[in-house]
């Protein structure tokens, strides 16, 4: 589900007010957003 969430709308949350576009949906997951996720692997990366 992460993988899907990343590639549909990263920056879809539940305190968002994304509207979907015509036809499509929002995918929402329990996870850390996608932009947390990278912000933190870039933190590892750097150490």
């Amino acid at each position: 589900a992460r993988f899907l969430l990343a590639k549909l709308n990263p920056s879809a949350t539940y305190n968002s007010d994304t509207v979907p576009a015509p036809g499509g949906d929002i995918i929402f997951t329990d996870d850390v957003s996608f932009q947390v996720f990278l912000d933190h692997l870039q933190r590892l990366a750097v150490q």
